[in-house]
C-alpha cells in the first residue's frame, strides 16, 4: 500500500498526518460491510477496559463521554438532559466550540467514513482555535443533538479515560457529577 506523507506541517497540525494515515488505512483496507469503529488512542492517555466494552463497541453513528485531566478541567463532558439528547458542554477550553470534546472522547463507526471523506486538513488549521476534534467532527454534517452520549447516566458516573501527560496535573472546576479521586 502506498501511503502519502506531509512533511511540512505546523506545530498546529501536529500529530494530523498519522490519523489521516489511520482514515486512509481504514478505508483502504475495510468496507462499509465490516462492522467496526474508529478510536484514535494515544499515548498520553490512560483506559479503563470498560471504555471499549461499555461504549466504544456500542457506538452506531458517533459516540461521546466524559474525559479526565482534559483542557485545563478535572473533566470534560458532554451536558446531556434527561432525554438522553446533548444540550451543550461542561468544558473550560473554548466552550463555544461545536463539539467541545477532546480527541479520547470520542469514536466513530466506520460506516460514517464511508459517508464522508472527513480528514485532518488545511481548512482544519483555519480554525484550529476550535480544535482539530470540532473541525473534524463538524465534517460528518450532524448536530451536537445526533451525537450518541455514553456514561453520563451510570451510578456513579465515571471517568473512563484519561489524558494523562507526564506533567503533574494542574486541573480544575466542577465533578459534573462524575466520581474522581
Amino acid at each position: 500500500m502506498l501511503i502519502k506523507r506531509t512533511s511540512n506541517c505546523t506545530s498546529k497540525e501536529r500529530g494530523w498526518t498519522h490519523r489521516n494515515l489511520a482514515l486512509q488505512y481504514v478505508r483502504e483496507n475495510y468496507s462499509i460491510k465490516h462492522k467496526a469503529v474508529l478510536y484514535f488512542a494515544d499515548d498520553d492517555n490512560s483506559y479503563d477496559l470498560r471504555l471499549f466494552d461499555k461504549y466504544i463497541r456500542k457506538i452506531k453513528r458517533i459516540g461521546i463521554w466524559a474525559v479526565g485531566l482534559v483542557g485545563g478541567a478535572l473533566v470534560e463532558a458532554p451536558k446531556v438532559n434527561s432525554k438522553g439528547i446533548i444540550s451543550g458542554w461542561d468544558v473550560i477550553f473554548a466552550p463555544n466550540r461545536p463539539f467541545a470534546t477532546d480527541m479520547a472522547g470520542f469514536a466513530i463507526n466506520i460506516k460514517e467514513l464511508f459517508r464522508v471523506n472527513a480528514s485532518f486538513n488545511s481548512n482544519c488549521a483555519k480554525i484550529y482555535k476550535e480544535g482539530p476534534e470540532s473541525c473534524f467532527l463538524s465534517q460528518f454534517k450532524i448536530k451536537k443533538e445526533q451525537l450518541e452520549p455514553f456514561g453520563y447516566n451510570d451510578n456513579p458516573k465515571e471517568v473512563l479515560v484519561w489524558h494523562t501527560k507526564t506533567v503533574k496535573a494542574t486541573a480544575k472546576g466542577q465533578k459534573h457529577g462524575y466520581a474522581v479521586e
